[in-house]
């Protein structure tokens, strides 16, 4: 049998944590010594220099090194790598301390403004309504809503008189005679002769619109020049005219075809009304004013979300403001498909993120509950109501000579203002009523009543809106409720404006 050859120091297993190198100093150029230092040692295969304070050994006292006991190995690895622990920890501790010097300084930045935040809502939630709003605002506001009553029904009872006088004159006679001489088309004659009377009874308020508008430019809430209101107005005249003649026109023409012409004419105006309230964002709206889609950004995602909550999804718009102010300028236009929320472009570069969150949530409120049907249909209604008590007071009045039932649309036009104005403040609380029900859904859905507050103090101060206005603006001129209640519908407390 062959005899195994003992085996080679160089296949010897090396130690994993110790081996002392006596072959090292030579490859460095120093000579070795009978008292080996042990300048270099060997942690899992690597070789480190080790510190300048490990322990020197003679070679005497380890006679074997690869023999020597567990426990000096240990001792000697734990020490030495204390040690070098010790010096990285010496190194780099000024780097360690400003690190943590400006996390601490950030943490407390974050945390006074936490503080600062919460302090705000707060008082939002708990401060009297005059510490929220700017009280010279409010003056403002209170002195534009002293005016605002006189300037509407001066407005309005001009377009009644004008009327009134055509056809007590017997201008409204004469214009159809010179109509009838030019148009050999009936219907294009009912539908001219009609669109004239609207004009002139427009164009007859135009006094009060331009003291109106003075008002409103001399307070801030408008920067429009003279001549860009007046040819905004008179576009709104026009098209305000058209739609007056296809109505009148088609009454004329059911009239004379039927003894159940106010049957058919009710229905027909509650799909013109649906109708026109369908196509607005399609058709009118782009005409007169400058859109665009809401541009994709973190805030899109977050409002759009907002919708989505509430099983809504509609495209929000994005409007420049005509005004050049616009802080409220917001609304759900069309119907069905159609149906879209327009936001101002002022609205969305001035209000909060939590603010513009609550608008799109009372919004979705209102088309998750169909509002704009529902409000439509209403406004058919009375409108349907105004027009049968027009027709039932006209009818009690005697015919001139020159009148036909053509002639007497200027009488029936008097009455139709008349029954209007007294008609407004039942359409007004309706309206009123679906808002308030549309600040609770969105309180709810956001849970944020102090971004809910912020709006309404952004709202009051921005569009000079009196927190708490008197009766009869309430009544005519409001179709929300009062700044006052709504803060106090969202702070859960008691109405201060009854």
């Amino acid at each position: 049998m062959k005899q195994r050859k003992a085996a080679s120091p160089r296949r010897m297993p090396k130690l994993w944590a110790f081996q002392p190198t006596q072959r090292l100093p030579k490859k460095r150029g120093l000579k070795p010594s009978g008292v080996s230092h042990f300048p270099y040692f060997r942690i899992s295969g690597r070789t480190v220099r080790s510190p300048r304070n490990t322990a020197s050994f003679g070679t005497a006292d380890f006679p074997n090194a690869h023999s020597s006991s567990s426990t000096s190995k240990v001792s000697f690895v734990t020490s030495t790598f204390t040690s070098f622990a010790s010096s990285l920890t010496k190194k780099f501790s000024s780097r360690s301390f400003a690190s943590f010097a400006k996390r601490v300084l950030l943490a407390l930045c974050v945390a006074i403004a936490a503080c600062g935040i919460a302090a705000h809502a707060q008082g939002l939630l708990s401060s009297p309504l005059g510490a929220l709003v700017d009280q010279q605002r409010q003056h403002l506001a209170e002195a534009l809503n002293a005016r605002k009553p006189p300037l509407f029904f001066g407005s309005a009872f001009l377009e009644i008189g004008a009327l009134l006088w055509m056809w007590h004159s017997g201008r409204a006679a004469a214009l159809r005679d010179v109509l009838r001489r030019n148009l050999r088309n009936v219907h294009l004659l009912r539908f001219i002769y009609v669109w004239s009377l609207a004009m002139i009874a427009q164009i007859a308020s135009l006094p009060a619109a331009i003291v109106a508008y003075r008002l409103v430019a001399d307070a801030g809430l408008t920067q429009q020049s003279p001549a860009e209101w007046l040819g905004q107005s008179l576009s709104g005249t026009v098209v305000s005219a058209v739609l007056a003649g296809i109505i009148f026109s088609f009454m004329l023409m059911l009239a004379a075809r039927t003894r159940f012409w106010y049957l058919f004419g009710a229905v027909f105006m509650v799909v013109f009304v649906l109708v026109a309230a369908f196509a607005e964002p399609v058709v009118f709206a782009p005409w007169i004013h400058h859109q665009q889609p809401l541009p994709t950004s973190a805030l899109s995602a977050r409002l759009y979300a907002v919708e989505r909550r509430e099983g809504v999804e509609v495209p929000v718009i994005v409007e420049e403001s005509a005004t050049g102010t616009g802080a409220d300028s917001a609304r759900v236009a069309g119907l069905g498909s159609t149906q879209e929320i327009v936001i101002s472009d002022t609205m969305l570069q001035t209000a909060t993120p939590g603010e513009l969150e609550f608008l799109i949530a009372r919004f979705a409120a209102h088309v998750a509950a169909h509002d704009n049907l529902k409000l439509d249909l209403y406004v058919s209604l009375w409108l349907i109501v105004a027009a049968a008590i027009s027709v039932t007071l006209a009818d009690r009045i005697g015919f001139r000579r020159d009148d036909d039932p053509l002639s007497r649309l200027a009488l029936l036009g008097t009455f139709l203002g008349l029954a209007i104005l007294l008609l407004l403040p039942v359409q007004a609380a309706y309206s009123r009523r679906l808002e308030a029900r549309a600040d609770h859904t969105a309180l709810a859905a956001t849970a944020d009543p102090a971004s809910a507050v912020r709006l309404m103090v952004r709202l009051a101060n921005v569009d000079l809106l009196q927190v708490c206005p008197s009766p009869i603006i309430r009544r005519y001129f409001l179709s929300y409720p009062p700044i006052g209640s709504r803060i106090a519908a969202i702070r859960g407390g008691g109405d201060p404006c009854h």
